[in-house]
């Protein structure tokens, strides 16, 4: 038996035939083993119902707790519909089979249960939002989005960005994109990026670009610049000026010295390269 959402979001539980005749064999080596328990506080005598995750550890857990973070199991807990998704009981207590690994359905539990937060990795996330989504846990997903946008966008913005993207998380594929742009350019093949299209990776190496040619800009033109300071690389007698001259914030003609002129040249160049973290171009993603 197996717990699966219909096209509609409803519940369908998908039974073995018992009355189905195997001719084959039957290696008993290969069967599979027995169920562990989960470490604690998945553990105790005071559950009233057993998850089991895909690869067989049971977690012991209130129905209450359950049902409350997740309309999901809210409708699986009402009679007759648990009675039907669980035919197998262990010490009394109906067993729901997961599709989770034991990690997954672990941290997923611990995000909403009374105990503390877990530690959760970026290639951890992807496997958490996709379980959040289909038992309708909606703090779980918070949980996750706020870490995405606030630590990985940071860490790793080339991964953030692809599982944002993958899930439709809007600001944080925008955060992600943005820190991006204080990292080197990465043409480095990544798991997650097999998961999106390739438009939307092409859509980041614009943003990439745009930003370097909005920050290379203000190396290249003036009017950023305050004429009624005395800048040294306009007002130094002893240096030779440019044969050029550049209008400045106050639209003021000045003509900078060459050494000056060369520098910021120089520096266009590397700004066009690099940019931290998208303040010229923002509204560019």
């Amino acid at each position: 038996m197996l717990i699966v959402l219909g096209t509609r979001g409803e519940i369908k539980v998908n039974h073995m035939d018992d009355d189905a005749i195997h001719t084959e064999p039957v290696d008993e080596l290969a069967t599979a083993a027995a169920p562990v328990d989960a470490p604690v506080p998945f553990n105790k005598s005071t559950a009233d119902v057993i998850l089991r995750s895909s690869d067989g550890v049971d977690f012991r857990v209130k129905k209450a707790i359950i049902a409350e973070a997740s309309t999901f199991f809210e409708s699986l807990f009402t009679l007759p519909r648990l009675q039907a998704a669980s035919d197998e009981y262990r010490d009394g207590l109906p067993v729901i089979p997961m599709t989770e690994d034991k990690n997954t359905l672990e941290k997923l539990l611990r995000i909403f249960y009374p105990v503390r937060d877990p530690d959760i990795d970026l290639h951890e996330i992807a496997p958490l939002l996709d379980a959040a989504r289909k038992y309708d846990i909606d703090v779980v997903m918070d949980v996750i989005m706020r870490k995405l946008e606030a630590s990985y966008a940071k860490t790793a913005p080339l991964k953030a960005y692809a599982v944002a993207v993958h899930f439709h998380l809007t600001s944080e594929a925008v955060e992600a994109a943005r820190y991006y742009l204080d990292e080197e350019m990465e043409h480095v093949p990544l798991p997650e990026f097999d998961n999106i299209s390739a438009s939307a990776y092409i859509r980041l190496l614009n943003y990439h670009a745009k930003c370097g040619e909005a920050a290379s800009g203000l190396a290249k033109k003036f009017r950023w610049i305050d004429s009624s300071d005395d800048w040294v690389w306009f007002e130094c007698t002893s240096c030779p000026g440019a044969s050029m001259r550049w209008y400045l914030k106050s639209n003021e003609l000045r003509t900078p010295r060459t050494w000056w002129l060369q520098h910021m040249e120089r520096s266009a160049d590397l700004l066009k390269e690099t940019q931290q973290h998208g303040n010229l171009c923002s509204g560019m993603v």
